[in-house]
C-alpha cells in the first residue's frame, strides 16, 4: 500500500496517510476556516486519495500548516468546523 507522507518543512514532524485517510483530512480541511486559502494541500490530499496523483509520495507544510492538519485529524468531522 503507498502512504503520502506529510512533512513539517522545518521540523521532523509528519503525517502519514493511506488513501483513505487522505480523503479523509482533505474533507475535514475543506470544511475548516482554512479550507479555501489551503486549497493547494486540500488538492494533493484529494488526488493522492483518488489515485490521480500517485506519483507523490511526500509533500512537505509550514509548520503552522502541520499543527493545524494534525489538530484536524485527530477530531472528528462535526468539530472541524469551528476551526
Amino acid at each position: 500500500m503507498t502512504h503520502l507522507i506529510i512533512s513539517d518543512e522545518t521540523t521532523t514532524d509528519y503525517i502519514e496517510l493511506n488513501d483513505r485517510q487522505a480523503i479523509d483530512l482533505e474533507l475535514k480541511l475543506n470544511i475548516t476556516s482554512k479550507g479555501h486559502e489551503w486549497k493547494h494541500i486540500g488538492d494533493v490530499l484529494y488526488n493522492f486519495g483518488t489515485k490521480r496523483n500517485i506519483y507523490i509520495s511526500e509533500f512537505k507544510v509550514s509548520h503552522i500548516q502541520m499543527e493545524f492538519l494534525k489538530l484536524i485529524n485527530a477530531t472528528n468531522n462535526s468539530e472541524c468546523k469551528k476551526y
